[in-house]
């Protein structure tokens, strides 16, 4: 999303308030980033993060086939 808006890692960092490497790991998938922050970061790049019930067919699915 970053690139496709022609932003550089450390354009990111400057408007979210953040360092770069915050959002290295934060483009990287690292686990124990905190969470404000990162909806903060997505918030400015227009995304925002959508949670709902997980569906009990799906797991039950997925475990069966293994």
């Amino acid at each position: 999303m970053r690139q496709s808006q022609a932003l550089l890692q450390s354009d990111v960092a400057g408007l979210a308030g953040t360092g770069n490497r915050f959002i290295v790991d934060l483009e990287r998938g690292k686990p124990t980033l905190q969470l404000q922050k990162v909806l903060d970061t997505l918030d400015l790049m227009g995304l925002e993060v959508v949670v709902q019930r997980k569906n009990p067919f799906n797991r039950w699915y997925k475990i069966s086939r293994h």
